[in-house]
């Protein structure tokens, strides 16, 4: 005996139906997300954030850690910039 999926000329198999476990899988493959309505501008969020990553910077002293806050506040500056450039006026839509 071979391990062949045992199946019924004529009908069709739906495996989504067949299997509920399936189903479910479905539907929590993608995940949905939370949306939260930003009540302060990304600029000004991101320049808070840096100036408070630095002060942290400045304060801890060296190893790991200070060395991961560089790392995001240079993450953030190129946010920023990045930001900047997409909003600047050569890159609006033509009128």
């Amino acid at each position: 005996m071979t391990g062949r999926p045992c199946t019924v000329p004529g009908v069709q198999n739906k495996p989504d139906t067949a299997n509920p476990s399936l189903e479910k899988r479905k539907e929590n493959a993608m995940p949905h997300r939370r949306r939260y309505k930003q009540t302060r501008p990304f600029q000004d969020r991101l320049f808070d954030f840096l100036a408070e990553a630095r002060q942290k910077a400045e304060e801890s002293p060296d190893g790991i850690e200070r060395e991961k806050m560089i790392k995001r506040i240079e993450s953030a500056k190129t946010a920023a910039r990045i930001d900047a450039w997409a909003n600047s006026p050569k890159m609006q839509r033509p009128k």
